[in-house]
């Protein structure tokens, strides 16, 4: 049975490596090495398990990103100045970011859309590249001060090495 580490990391690959020992231990006692052996397997499987960690915080930061969007998107608009200068610039959405929209680590934007208008809008999203991005969700409809909420996805990675643009049309409608 391997020796125990006393730190806490590293206990679920040691029990992992007991587990396998335990399985094949007519194998184990026969083979030569064993500590050779044990030490690869432990590195293989801390570096698997790093990995893995590394992922799981990628994918919470990417949540707690999008949730603080929503939630800016949500406060936005309780100021009456932009609606109004928006509205005579003749906008029908505004936009956040109005600019350039930067990507995440893992190729991932937001773009953040409210009507300004005083009826329904609706709104369609395109790209110069479709085949390198994907928009989720590329078109809809809003009512008068409702938000939506749109993910843009590099799904090529050679996506960086383009110059990605994209064009928000938008159109008042009667209705959704």
């Amino acid at each position: 049975v391997p020796a125990q580490r006393s730190e806490a990391s590293d206990a679920l690959p040691q029990n992992i490596l007991r587990a396998c020992i335990e399985q094949n231990l007519g194998e184990w006692v026969e083979m030569e090495g064993q500590r050779a052996w044990r030490r690869a397997a432990r590195k293989r499987l801390a570096e698997a398990l790093a990995a893995r960690a590394a992922r799981l915080d990628r994918e919470a930061q990417e949540r707690r990103e999008s949730d603080r969007r929503l939630a800016l998107a949500a406060r936005e608009g309780s100021g009456s100045g932009g609606e109004e200068d928006a509205r005579v610039d003749g906008a029908l959405l505004i936009l956040d970011p109005a600019g350039v929209i930067e990507f995440g680590e893992r190729g991932t934007a937001y773009l953040a859309l409210r009507n300004s208008a005083p009826g329904y809008v609706a709104y369609r999203v395109r790209t110069n590249a479709p085949r390198h991005t994907s928009v989720q969700p590329c078109a809809g409809t809003l009512r008068k001060g409702e938000r939506a909420l749109a993910k843009i996805v590099a799904t090529d990675r050679r996506a960086g090495g383009i110059n990605l643009k994209f064009v928000v049309q938008a159109a008042e409608v009667s209705s959704s």
